[in-house]
């Protein structure tokens, strides 16, 4: 470790030019000798030096605090580890066989101050990783990353197909978090501001969608959005005197698993011009390198692949066989991380991750990083994984770490993490090592992954001994709730706030007949989830059912509003007495005909007669209106002149998304509920203001394009495009305008903020895209 731990320490920070070459040898010399104390003293005494730059003074302070960290990782004596072996596995192991173990780097040691220092964790991973002590150990086998099989068999055995060939989705999972950072009351002095970001789920992943911010504390905070790879919510706060500092986020987001048959994909040659390949097959130091070491050992893996599926299968083969799960040391205080796993023959998710990543990589194959945390029921924890491409497929999720364990009882067996990944996951990170928004002034805690925070005052990082974490996840899914949890509205229109009351905001609203979960209840309010995972609080508007009412309510046959409003009588006969008001989208229960009506139920057991002339009957194949681009704005301009209504998704009004939303539900098809998330959706189409391209039907968005001011793109309003360069939208009301300046109907404001165009129509099975009857809502059993 000596002098290459000392090298890497000195060029975290670019730049250095050092000025005081002697002393500077001095603290190298006495790091190579594991005088870690005396090491940090020369450091001291270096800094006050008024001659030394500041970035050097930066550098040396690093250095000192990286020995902190080592010292913090390797902290047991070995009467400690001595103790740990009687205690935890029923036997105590002699010198010679203490010998042997250290030797071979199966129980991990450093000479610090003349005193030899074990890893904290390193008795478990000699059972982890030597297989003579496993038959050795009397007590149970130490605990790896990999969770319950269980989930995934029963996520497997209901998977879907997508129009991707190979590739299928598993049934989404929808979660509820709250994460608290809690500074220590003695790690900053009184009034000295504590700034910290915290993990905040990433918007520009497919798999992950539905994400919302739903409080923090403090309040005001920023969110760094998608332009760096590490997603955070940033806030800030003074210290109080013998108080801890807490920080608090809660928010919600839906994660939907995917796995590709590797035997049904056909990868077509690379664009090796391309900048993704380019990027993503390049070296990347210091843990990305192709060393004589990883290209020997690579070739001598995959020498008989022929293909790119062939070269992945025998390097994710040999990984999962040869390098067992063990814990790990801070990453920061590892030269490169491929080469220790080799070097030491065992690595945990993201040493194993770094490895494939650099051995496909050699081999001409793009890779990249990914990583948060695993959110699988009683197994949360930190947890990283990667992603391969094909030409032709796509990016493939592909999670080495758990490759390993016992089989699973489904056709891919383990190998289905070769192509395929859970929908138990929260993703952070789209890449390692990389900056923050806002960003950080002083060296990470982390200064590859980011998954528990970062924390720093004016002065200077503050490690993880200095503060704590801890995850609170709950899972919205109907299988974890209590019996009466799923619902269905009841009222024409149903109306989501923000809040337990009704000056809070309006989020959004829900259609007569669309079922709901219940999330949670306070006094006559309902917290509730819509089919496209959005929440808010009704009171009101739902109707309550067990699990077996609502099965059996939403069986029934249905018919639905067709005509933008309409009423329902009590009899059959439009000179008696109204039942209630409709809007288009409305749902009821098919009771029978009566003439020129329709016999219908209310999900609260009302019934009432509607007229034919305003209602058809759904079927499997919902209504009859097809998804094309011509019935799309046929649709569309039914709507015009409606008022626009900040969270409004019915024809009483509407915001520019409720409206897209809208008249694709209409069509039997579920698109997210925001502009910001739509626009993560469906196929890209321009994004160069060139509309040659595009088809009646398409989503045009438009907002602030990201600068280098402003680094963060955002998303603010979305419109349907219905040919020769006009949309239509949510204006106020809505209308049509044009991107064409001659256009009597140019629109010069939107024009001047158009972002893209993305196609829903064709994507129906993609990410964030459902039909109606395939949203786990509306097909829940």
């Amino acid at each position: 470790m000596r002098v290459v731990l000392f090298a890497l320490l000195l060029c975290i920070i670019p730049g250095y030019t050092p000025q005081h070459n002697d002393l500077r040898e001095k603290v190298k010399l006495e790091i190579e000798k594991g005088n870690f104390t005396k090491a940090s003293q020369l450091i001291d005494a270096i800094v006050i030096s008024p001659e030394i730059s500041e970035n050097e003074k930066m550098k040396l302070l690093f250095t000192k605090d990286s020995l902190h960290r080592v010292c913090l990782d390797f902290r047991r004596t070995k009467a400690d580890i001595l103790s740990q072996f009687e205690a935890g596995y029923g036997f105590t192991p002699g010198d010679s066989l203490l010998s042997q173990w250290e030797q071979s780097k199966v129980l991990e040691y450093r000479v610090i101050d003349g005193e030899k220092r074990y890893f904290r964790n390193a008795v478990p991973n000699v059972f982890r990783v030597d297989a003579t002590a496993k038959k050795m150990n009397k007590k149970p086998a130490p605990a790896s990353d990999t969770p319950s099989a269980s989930l995934l068999v029963d996520a497997f055995n209901h998977k879907r197909v997508t129009g991707i060939p190979g590739k299928y989705l598993l049934p989404k999972k929808s979660m509820s978090v709250r994460y608290t950072l809690t500074v220590g009351s003695e790690a900053v002095e009184d009034g000295r501001t504590v700034k910290a970001w915290l993990p905040f789920p990433r918007q520009d992943i497919g798999r992950q969608t539905a994400v919302k911010l739903l409080a923090s504390s403090p309040s005001h905070h920023t969110l760094s959005g998608n332009e760096t790879a590490h997603s955070s919510i940033y806030m800030e706060q003074d210290a109080m005197k013998e108080n801890p500092t807490i920080f608090t986020v809660e928010f919600e987001f839906a994660s939907r698993g995917e796995w590709f048959n590797l035997s049904e994909i056909e990868v077509k040659p690379y664009n090796k011009n391309s900048k993704l390949y380019k990027r993503y097959t390049a070296e990347r130091p210091p843990h990305i390198q192709f060393s004589n070491n990883i290209k020997a050992l690579t070739d001598s893996i995959t020498a008989n692949a022929q293909t790119p599926v062939e070269t992945l299968q025998d390097i994710y083969r040999y990984i999962v066989a040869n390098y067992p799960w063990a814990s790990a040391i801070e990453y920061s205080t590892i030269p490169n991380i491929p080469e220790y796993v080799i070097e030491n023959r065992k690595g945990d998710c993201g040493q194993v991750a770094l490895l494939l990543i650099t051995m496909l990589r050699y081999k001409g194959i793009p890779a990249r990083w990914q990583s948060g945390w695993m959110m699988h029921p009683d197994e949360v924890n930190l947890h990283d994984w990667a992603e391969v491409y094909f030409e032709g497929t796509g990016w493939v999720p592909c999670d080495v770490s758990f490759g390993r364990g016992e089989e699973i009882p489904i056709d891919p067996g383990r190998e289905f993490f070769m192509s395929g990944i859970d929908s138990y996951r929260l993703y952070l990170n789209s890449d390692f090592s990389d900056s923050f928004s806002p960003a950080k002034k002083y060296p990470r805690s982390e200064n590859v992954d980011f998954q528990r925070g970062e924390v720093e005052t004016d002065d200077w990082n503050l490690y993880f001994d200095r503060w704590r974490y801890k995850m609170e996840v709950s899972y919205l899914s109907s299988d974890r709730l209590g019996d009466e949890t799923l619902g269905v509205i009841c009222n024409s229109v149903g109306t989501l706030r923000a809040e337990p009351n009704y000056r809070a905001e309006l989020v959004t609203q829900a259609l007569l007949g669309t079922p709901v979960r219940i999330l949670e209840k306070k006094g006559s309010w309902s917290r509730v989830q819509t089919p496209d995972s959005y929440t808010g609080w009704m009171n009101g508007s739902v109707q309550e059912m067990t699990k077996t009412q609502w099965h059996h309510y939403m069986k029934k046959t249905k018919v639905m509003i067709t005509s933008l409003y309409a009423r329902s009588f009590e009899q059959g006969d439009e000179q008696s007495q109204p039942v209630s008001d409709l809007v288009i989208g409305n749902m009821l229960e098919l009771l029978g005909e009566h003439g020129a009506y329709y016999r219908v139920r209310y999900p609260d057991g009302r019934e009432a007669y509607v007229s034919q002339a305003d209602a058809e009957v759904v079927t499997d194949k919902w209504i009859k209106s097809e998804l094309t681009g011509e019935s799309i704005v046929t649709l569309a301009h039914q709507f015009m002149g409606i008022p626009y209504l900040w969270g409004g998704t019915s024809s009483k009004g509407l915001d520019c998304s409720g409206f897209t939303k809208t008249i694709y539900f209409l069509h039997g098809v579920i698109i997210p509920r925001d502009a910001s998330q739509q626009a993560q959706v469906g196929k890209l189409i321009d994004q160069t203001g060139d509309f040659s391209q595009l088809q009646p039907g398409d989503l045009l968005f438009f907002g602030e394009k990201a600068t280098e001011q402003h680094p963060r793109e955002r998303v603010v309003h979305v419109a349907i495009y219905i040919g020769n360069k006009r949309f239509i939208h949510a204006g106020n009301p809505i209308r049509v305008n044009s991107l064409e300046p001659s256009d009597e109907l140019y629109d010069a404001y939107n024009a001047a903020r158009y972002l893209r165009a993305k196609r829903i129509i064709g994507e129906v099975g993609t990410e964030g895209i459902d039909a109606v009857f395939e949203n786990e809502l509306y097909n829940i059993y």
